[in-house]
């Protein structure tokens, strides 16, 4: 605030203008102090957070069934109970409308702490948000790692028994192959004993008959 005074033995008065200091002002590391105690609600909370009520909000009444001692009559006008949910549903609008309103109203008329609790409740979510995609980001890799290794661990599993059944099968088709040589050979082996069989008898008869009547030698 400024005051005036006038130097004695002056003859023409002089305005002297007399200046306080301002008063202090917090500094931003003491707002951001203050700031930092206060506790900042989670962004997966509901925003704003739903203050508790200053007056308790009555509960719903249901006009076809009232309270006792009051009794159903024929009279079906239901004024009072009507006006209870009336009033009931105004201090419910008022409640929000409040939480809403002091919600936005603190971040443009708040005091500098509650401007940093707000900012900083923005951070806080972004930063939140940033950790959750990271995550996400994370475990969908770690999904694909282990999709992909199951993938090649069951590729590898196919590959080997695809290799087992192919050295099976070519175990069994040598052994059918053997199996058919060896046939075959007991078959001329038997064909040429028979033949053998058949000249010596053949050979036999002609030295008791010259004519070779079943014409096997020639």
């Amino acid at each position: 605030m400024a005051t005036f005074s006038q130097p004695p033995g002056v003859p023409s008065p002089i305005m002297q203008v007399v200046r306080q200091p301002p008063p202090p002002q917090p500094r931003r590391c003491q707002v951001h102090s203050e700031a930092a105690r206060m506790p900042v609600p989670s962004v997966y909370d509901p925003y704003p957070p739903d203050p508790p009520a200053d007056v308790p909000i009555p509960k719903r009444v249901n006009p076809l069934r009232p309270q006792p001692p009051e009794r159903m009559t024929c009279v079906t006008e239901t004024g009072d109970p009507h006006y209870q949910n009336q009033q009931r549903l105004a201090m419910l609008e008022r409640k929000q409308f409040h939480r809403f309103h002091n919600a936005w109203s603190r971040y443009y008329y708040g005091s500098v702490a509650e401007k940093e609790l707000h900012n900083r409740y923005f951070r806080e979510g972004l930063k939140q948000q940033m950790r959750d995609s990271d995550e996400k980001n994370r475990r969908v890799f770690r999904e694909k790692a282990q999709e992909s290794s199951v993938a090649f661990s069951r590729d590898r599993q196919d590959i080997e028994s695809e290799q087992v059944q192919r050295a099976s099968k070519h175990q069994f088709l040598t052994q059918y192959r053997d199996a058919n040589k060896m046939m075959m050979e007991e078959k001329a082996q038997r064909l040429r004993a028979e033949r053998q069989r058949e000249l010596q008898f053949d050979r036999e008869q002609l030295k008791y008959n010259p004519i070779n009547w079943s014409c096997s030698l020639k």
